[in-house]
């Protein structure tokens, strides 16, 4: 099948899903066909308990239509060489989609979530697919180094990346303001970055917040 958000037609196909062979955490592996780039992903099918909660939070274990239309940017921009020797950080990079398409393309990428358990399968989903330049990271977006330059940044930050990745990491809106704090840290490490964030809007609320928080040198874009 093809997926579509908001009415555009992106390029990922399903080629084959094994909700037969779901394991005993829920979870069933996937072939996907991204324009050329042909991949395999261990994604959470079935859930147990509520998505988002104080006491369990799953968000990060599924696809979400936004991770499918930064692919489909990242393809565009990496078939035209427009990614070539660049270093990457994605921002709640879930179980990887995202962060292997842009390994193809680019020289390193830094994939990072909060969530231990999430960053293990990311782990397991780049060995699939032998992406040996994607590096699985925890990151706290509100950690002391953000919000405080005389603290040191995790040793893993170097030198600073050339592109920010997000796809649906802004809801609910509550996160904004240390999503934006984090990303100017990074900006700061190296002025020339670029952020990119791929939002399926659900609410007026999140883009407001956005509008009002974001950082000088972020520039914003609208693809209905």
């Amino acid at each position: 099948y093809q997926r579509r958000v908001h009415g555009k037609k992106v390029c990922a196909t399903c080629l084959q899903m094994s909700d037969d062979e779901v394991d005993e955490d829920g979870y069933s592996l996937e072939a996907l066909r991204l324009g050329e780039v042909h991949l395999r992903l261990r994604v959470k099918t079935v859930f147990r308990g509520t998505l988002i909660g104080r006491a369990l939070d799953q968000t990060g274990h599924m696809q979400w239509p936004g991770a499918y239309l930064l692919c489909d940017w990242l393809l565009e921009r990496g078939a035209a060489g427009g990614l070539e020797h660049f270093r990457v950080l994605e921002f709640g990079a879930g179980v990887g989609l995202c962060s292997i398409v842009a390994s193809r393309f680019c020289d390193s990428v830094v994939a990072t979530d909060r969530d231990a358990s999430v960053l293990d399968v990311l782990r397991g989903n780049a060995a699939l697919n032998n992406c040996t330049n994607v590096q699985a990271e925890p990151l706290e977006w509100g950690a002391p180094w953000v919000r405080d330059s005389a603290v040191p940044p995790p040793v893993w930050v170097g030198p600073g990346f050339d592109l920010l990745l997000g796809a649906e990491v802004v809801y609910p809106d509550a996160c904004v303001d240390d999503l934006v704090a984090c990303v100017a840290a990074l900006m700061r490490l190296h002025p020339g970055a670029v952020f990119v964030l791929a939002l399926v809007p659900r609410g007026p609320q999140v883009e407001t917040t956005l509008a009002a928080g974001q950082p000088r040198t972020c520039s914003r874009s609208r693809e209905s």
